[in-house]
């Protein structure tokens, strides 16, 4: 009846007993399904390697990667698009210096 050709990729989620896995699909239109997947990992995986919060922040960044056949180069484009959008975090050991700073300023030790 409805002939919808989907262009985009879109998240494909399915739950696993190791956690949340996660692919790029298109749809085959509703109701029938998604085809050409492209797995890209586990949920708790990507989420602490690129400092996300959320998972429905991959959304958006699934819709901007080009549909093509190789899924090695589908899964590579996802990835460059999702590091400019990760924030990275810089710790610095501020409590010894600041335990040293305060030594010298009362002279203990």
């Amino acid at each position: 009846m409805y002939n919808i050709n989907m262009s985009n990729y879109i998240l494909y989620k399915r739950k696993n007993p190791k956690g949340i896995y996660i692919a790029l699909g298109i749809s085959k239109g509703y109701g029938k399904g998604i085809g050409n997947l492209v797995g890209l990992g586990y949920w708790e995986e990507i989420k602490e390697k690129y400092s996300l919060q959320n998972i429905d922040d991959l959304k958006p960044i699934a819709r901007l990667v080009p549909v093509g056949e190789d899924k090695i180069e589908v899964k590579t484009k996802f990835f460059q698009l999702l590091n400019p959008t990760s924030v990275e975090t810089n710790v610095k050991n501020m409590g010894i210096k600041l335990g040293q700073k305060k030594l010298t300023i009362y002279q203990i030790g």
